[in-house]
């Protein structure tokens, strides 16, 4: 920390009496959040449990976002202590038409930070990233870290410029936090990020809401019965989150399994109009149910008997320990951070990305046999309850924060930050799996 930032830091210490003794107060950490949007989604639900669960006493969460335009949005204004809307347009228009919309808004993003003198500035994916680097350094924040949250499949990859605009902020963060292993040692491997700047915090599960929910409800208002096999996918509608592979595997599984039924769930992002149409052709009508985004996951996880994951890639898969939170056996292709969750054949299966035949041949097992997708289910939920707890993801960030702002006694190395939590930030190498791509 230079002189600026330990004078601003000292000028909010506080003096209390208590008990006759003058004692020290140390301020609460401000960390500003910078976000592209809080539509639903896996990372805009971690950053909502940060700000539900940090310690009030401590820190001050505060958030900034790009757009606040969607309505399919959680509901999070009031579990921050200030929000900010840089006004920029979704991604979803042209994007040289966004350029000056990004420019001002970095702009706006300066601004805010010399107001509101934030300890730590933690941004959620890539586009905030590069605007946090950019902004950061000259607003003088003490700490900036860069979230990862998604291995390199996505398109940028194939691009020397969004790669190396990808790889722009990683040169200003104090530290990289992803949420998966497999992501943090491709930072480390393919990006030459340093491993003792790189921090594995997996994501978190809200237990109680994800644990306990009845779907019966739902189920039967979805016109499913008791004798139906439901088999479930639950993701916004993106092409890496591959519907096709769903769909296709479906028809292989009615095709041989009569009461077997489907349901998908997610916010369109562009590939649900060709979803509908292959559902069409497939001839699954009646036989496939598609809810056009909702704010409550957790019924509908409940309504179903079988979850599937068929991602090109993925960072830690948010629905796919909500899936197994609420009792569910998975099948889910060995992509990121999947094979990190799920246990093959304990807790769950693993496929081949692009290969709705294997995800079909373990359907069809798991709807002949209930005994067998209760007992996973049951496995799953037991797994995930004990290492993925919401709870241990906020104090791992919260141990984080204090680390690199040096207020951790004992603890201040970064390689050294999590050592001590309950998720820990343990740098094992991952075994490797014949299902990985």
């Amino acid at each position: 920390m230079n002189s600026v930032e330990t004078c601003e830091l000292s000028s909010r210490v506080e003096e209390k009496t208590i008990a006759g003794q003058v004692q020290i107060v140390l301020p609460r950490v401000r960390v500003l959040y910078l976000a592209p949007s809080m539509i639903i989604g896996g990372p805009q639900r971690q950053l909502l449990y940060l700000a539900q669960g940090l310690d009030r006493s401590k820190f001050e969460p505060m958030l900034s976002l790009l757009d606040d335009g969607s309505t399919d949005s959680f509901e999070y204004q009031d579990h921050f202590d200030r929000v900010f809307r840089l006004g920029i347009p979704p991604e979803g228009n042209f994007v040289l038409r966004r350029i000056p919309w990004l420019a001002l808004g970095t702009l706006r993003l300066l601004r805010i930070l010399r107001e509101v003198k934030p300890d730590v500035v933690h941004a959620f994916l890539p586009v905030p990233s590069v605007m946090g680097a950019l902004v950061s350094k000259l607003a003088g924040v003490p700490v900036f870290i860069v979230g990862r949250r998604s291995m390199s499949g996505l398109p940028r990859r194939n691009s020397r410029i969004l790669t190396a605009i990808d790889r722009f902020p990683l040169k200003f963060a104090d530290a990289v936090v992803t949420n998966c292993e497999a992501i943090a040692k491709e930072t480390e491997v393919v990006d030459s990020v340093p491993p003792g700047a790189i921090y594995t915090i997996p994501n978190g599960v809200d237990l109680n809401t994800f644990g306990s929910c009845a779907g019966l409800p739902t189920r039967r208002a979805l016109g499913f019965e008791d004798k139906d096999v439901v088999f479930g996918i639950v993701a916004n509608f993106f092409g890496c989150k591959r519907h096709s592979d769903f769909i296709a595997a479906a028809q292989q599984i009615h095709s041989q399994c009569a009461d077997s039924r489907f349901l998908m769930v997610g916010v369109d992002h562009g590939t649900m109009t060709a979803v509908r149409q292959q559902v069409r052709e497939a001839g699954l009508e009646g036989i496939v149910r598609i809810v056009p985004g909702t704010k409550d996951s957790a019924a509908y996880y409940r309504a179903m008997d079988v979850y599937v994951c068929c991602s090109a890639f993925e960072g830690m898969s948010n629905s796919v320990t909500e899936a197994m939170c609420s009792g569910l056996p998975v099948i889910a292709t060995a992509t990121g951070g999947n094979p990190e969750i799920v246990k093959h054949g304990e807790t769950g299966f693993l496929t081949a990305i692009g290969k709705p035949g294997e995800i079909a041949q373990l359907g069809c097992r798991l709807y002949g046999d209930r005994n067998l997708r209760e007992s996973i289910g049951l496995r799953a939920r037991e797994d995930v309850q004990a290492r993925f707890p919401a709870t241990a993801m906020v104090k791992a960030h919260e141990e984080l924060y204090l680390s690199l702002l040096g207020r951790t006694p004992g603890s201040v190395k970064r390689e050294d930050a999590l050592q001590q939590t309950p998720m820990g930030a343990s740098r094992k190498k991952l075994a490797d799996s014949p299902f990985r791509s």
